[in-house]
């Protein structure tokens, strides 16, 4: 049963209380809500999910579970699948070759070999067969060898409506990235996590989605962000190129080249942001991010102080729910003495 624009009385009644279960509508009168405010709710679900737009379906048995929704494969950023050109494409290729997966000429273009390459990599994997170099294809390709005793059972309550399958191919990058921060405890984990939920709540690299606080009425694409102060744009385009990306969403060409500094890209994340939502990438700019607020990070977590340490990330309050509820959940179920262990 799917929802459209003529969708009213129990169909809405269902799909709002699995909105509302998973934290994402706080709206109590289901009835009297607009078709339109329904399918902004359902577009910023699937955003943060990463799941293919379309229909939504709702399950018979008054449950929801993540395989009653399509495929969570696809990226939120831009797929690479066959005609897909640029250079995401020749570093695919590259990281193929280095598995030991023949793409064909390292020519920047996904070609009919690549996309063998890309399904014979998939399938040895174990990931869904469909020649899309999606983030967990790409996380897959870059994932390090590393040992670690905190498990994606142990996450995935942390992370309720988060397709396993993600957690199981970004985990360990984002693992190797606090241990090479040298912020690998518990704590600077457990808020490592907790702001990859309260950021992108599909556990994955993502775009920062359009909204009425980055764009007017009428505007182009972040228009808002063109001219914002603080973030260091030079006007059209920069507030859409230099758009939220990755696991803690950097955002603005001043944080672009900073952040790009520190983990030795110089200019390279200006002139490619969208390296922003590759999965190493992404890792190593949350880890550096973390460790650069680690004091006061600590400070108010010792104080357990949610709101102060989802500020020192976000600058604000926005996903300090899910933050304090990831963070609590596993103070549970996370060991004392994280031990992650390269080779």
């Amino acid at each position: 049963m799917g929802v459209n624009q003529a969708g009213r009385g129990a169909e809405l009644q269902i799909l709002f209380s699995r909105l509302q279960t998973i934290g994402k509508s706080a709206i109590s009168n289901l009835l009297s809500l607009s078709f339109f405010s329904l399918f902004f709710a359902c577009a910023r679900f699937w955003r943060l999910l990463g799941v293919r737009k379309g229909e939504i379906g709702v399950g018979h048995s008054g449950t929801m579970s993540t395989n009653e929704f399509p495929n969570p494969k696809t990226p939120i950023s831009r797929s690479l699948e066959l005609g897909s050109a640029g250079p995401q494409v020749t570093a695919l290729q590259q990281r193929l070759q280095q598995r030991g997966f023949d793409p064909g000429a390292i020519s920047g273009q996904f070609t009919a070999a690549t996309d063998a390459a890309v399904r014979a990599f998939q399938r040895s994997v174990g990931l869904p067969v469909d020649g899309q170099a999606g983030p967990n294809t790409m996380a897959a390709l870059v994932m390090p060898t590393v040992k670690f005793n905190v498990t994606v059972d142990m996450v995935l309550p942390m992370f309720p409506v988060t397709p396993r399958v993600n957690i199981q191919f970004h985990l360990p990058i984002v693992l190797k990235a606090l241990l090479d921060a040298e912020i690998a405890d518990k704590e600077m984990v457990l808020m490592a996590l907790g702001t990859i939920r309260a950021e992108t709540e599909g556990f994955q690299p993502i775009d920062e989605f359009e909204s009425e606080y980055n764009t007017s009425p009428g505007g182009h694409p972040f228009d808002l962000y063109d001219h914002r102060e603080g973030l260091g744009n030079l006007g059209p385009p920069d507030g859409e190129r230099f758009k939220g990306r990755g696991f803690v969403q950097l955002t603005g060409r001043a944080y672009y080249q900073q952040i790009g500094n520190a983990i030795g890209l110089d200019d390279q994340l200006v002139q490619e942001p969208e390296l922003a939502n590759d999965p190493d990438i992404a890792a190593q700019i949350l880890a550096t991010f973390l460790r650069n607020k680690e004091d006061p990070i600590r400070q108010a977590l010792q104080a357990a102080d949610f709101t102060s340490a989802r500020r020192l990330v976000n600058g604000g309050t926005h996903g300090l729910t899910e933050f304090q509820e990831a963070f609590q959940r596993g103070q549970v179920v996370i060991p004392e003495n994280v031990e992650i262990q390269l080779g």
